[in-house]
């Protein structure tokens, strides 16, 4: 963590990194995993906005779409009960949410619950085949084709923009 990153943002970094590694090891792997999420959480809502600006469709720092959280349950938790329980747990939310395709529910956890966020967002990113990033600019690349993906609005010169700030 460098040391230009302000102390609000390093209050979020530590938040990750706890979550992080109440879900395991393997979900943290190195610094960058953190990061990603960090930088995550800034290029989507600056760390300010719990809904998506106009459409108010994503939900928390993260701006994750409670579509997104139910295609995860059901692709890719629902067959980790493990993982399940961790998430749970490093979240303080009932193991069944954890299984649950109800999207008022998962409307509610992302908005209200950082810690669903920021396992919702690196489940994303995890499950990608792409390395972790090592840099600002493959960092860019990796949250566009993974995270906001071809369809969204961002761009990796706007990422760069706003993470390079501070990261």
């Amino acid at each position: 963590m460098e040391q230009k990153m302000p102390s609000w943002l390093q209050q979020h970094y530590k938040n990750i990194e706890q979550v992080l590694n109440k879900l395991g090891k393997k979900y943290v792997k190195n610094e960058m995993a953190i990061e990603l999420v960090l930088a995550t959480g800034l290029v989507e809502s600056k760390f300010r906005y719990t809904r998506q600006v106009g459409s108010e469709i994503a939900r928390g720092f993260y701006q994750v779409e409670p579509n997104t959280a139910i295609d995860t349950v059901k692709t890719y938790l629902k067959y980790r009960k493990g993982l399940i329980v961790k998430c749970a747990e490093a979240s303080d939310t009932p193991v069944d949410l954890w299984k649950s395709t109800d999207y008022k529910r998962w409307e509610d956890a992302l908005t209200h619950n950082n810690a669903v966020g920021i396992i919702m967002a690196r489940l994303k990113y995890y499950r990608s085949p792409k390395p972790l990033p090592k840099t600002l600019n493959s960092m860019a690349v990796m949250w566009k084709a993974v995270y906001n993906t071809v369809h969204g609005a961002g761009t990796v010169e706007h990422f760069e923009e706003i993470v390079g700030k501070y990261i």
